[in-house]
């Protein structure tokens, strides 16, 4: 991922839209404000900053002169850590955990209402390894790499997947802990 492309993640409703497109198919702007609490014309801006990134585009099939359609082009958004470096990095991190922590809370509050079925896919571990950076990234690459190999839900399969077949959301961090003296 670019800078330019990471400053226009480094909002929260953009990181939301995207994620919304990615998981549901195209999208008017319309229907995003519905989504979302919002009035069309803001998501608009939002739809347009995310587009001049390239980070979405418009699904001409759907379109007409006066109803857009939205699409993702892309399943996943990378970056390398030296995209991190700087106020536009710190601006993307803060949204992104924003958005991560926003999940969790919803789940949360929803776990109650849950199917036992559901509720049984909830799972909000944590541990603390000890590891050398090599490790550290060594380790979140064979994560990725296990995660890609069920990776095969997308707007596109959704309507074919099976019906026991659920989205789920996978969120990984792998941090230096807050209340460790290494901070290298």
């Amino acid at each position: 991922m670019t800078t330019a492309s990471m400053r226009a993640l480094a909002h929260p409703m953009r990181l939301r839209i995207l994620g919304h497109l990615r998981l549901h198919g195209p999208a008017t702007s319309s229907t995003l404000a519905r989504e979302f609490g919002m009035n069309s014309g803001a998501t608009s801006y939002h739809l347009r900053h995310l587009a001049n990134h390239g980070l979405i585009e418009e699904d001409a099939e759907r379109g007409s002169k006066r109803e857009r359609w939205w699409q993702a082009p892309h399943q996943s958004t990378y970056f390398d850590q030296e995209s991190l470096s700087g106020e536009s990095g710190e601006h993307f991190l803060r949204a992104l955990s924003q958005v991560h922590v926003e999940h969790i809370h919803h789940a949360a509050e929803r776990h109650v209402t849950m199917t036992t079925e559901s509720q049984g896919l909830l799972d909000l571990s944590d541990w603390m390894l000890n590891l050398t950076p090599e490790e550290a990234t060594s380790l979140g690459k064979e994560i990725a790499e296990l995660l890609g190999r069920y990776r095969r839900h997308t707007a596109d399969t959704a309507a074919s997947a099976s019906d026991e077949a659920h989205p789920i959301l996978v969120q990984l961090q792998i941090l230096p802990h807050p209340q460790s003296n290494n901070q290298a």
